[in-house]
């Protein structure tokens, strides 16, 4: 058996070959083999090595080709993202302005100030009221002293 390039290597094909192949495995003798049939110069060692590296950059550049296409992607999904919460936050900043919380508190303010100075007025009014009661309390109690030492003088 002749190997040539058109000749797909097998084990099969290298066992019927020569006795010296007894003991070596099966890869040696398919590297062996294809040393022997596909002997290569060492400008196309150097050439295949190049083709190989180039390919391994090819593969590599592809890649990060295809990762900034993501990027890309990613980047519009977040600029998209980032305009939906902006139009979000003005529509809240309106409807903030809209009810006008600021403005009501300063109005219960106010009249919170307003009950507070007319509860001191009605607190200022009760207490010259008691002051007016005891006054006549203490006056009725006068009186009625009076009236009775006066009936006592009357009666003696």
């Amino acid at each position: 058996m002749t190997f040539n390039r058109a000749t797909p290597l097998t084990t099969s094909s290298l066992d019927n070959c020569t006795p010296l192949w007894k003991g070596i495995s099966n890869n040696e003798r398919i590297t062996a083999a294809e040393r022997y049939v596909y002997p290569m110069s060492l400008n196309d060692r150097r050439l295949r090595v190049t083709q190989l590296k180039l390919h391994a950059d090819i593969a590599s550049t592809e890649t990060k080709v295809e990762a900034a296409e993501l990027l890309d992607a990613d980047l519009l999904n977040i600029i998209s993202d980032i305009a939906g919460k902006s139009a979000r936050i003005e529509k809240l900043k309106v409807d903030i302005a809209a009810t006008k919380h600021d403005d009501r508190i300063g109005d219960l303010n106010i009249k919170a100030r307003a009950m507070e100075d007319q509860r001191d007025n009605l607190t200022l009014e009760i207490r010259t009221l008691s002051l007016q009661s005891d006054a006549r309390a203490k006056l009725t109690l006068h009186q009625r002293d009076l009236a009775s030492k006066e009936r006592e003088m009357k009666n003696m």
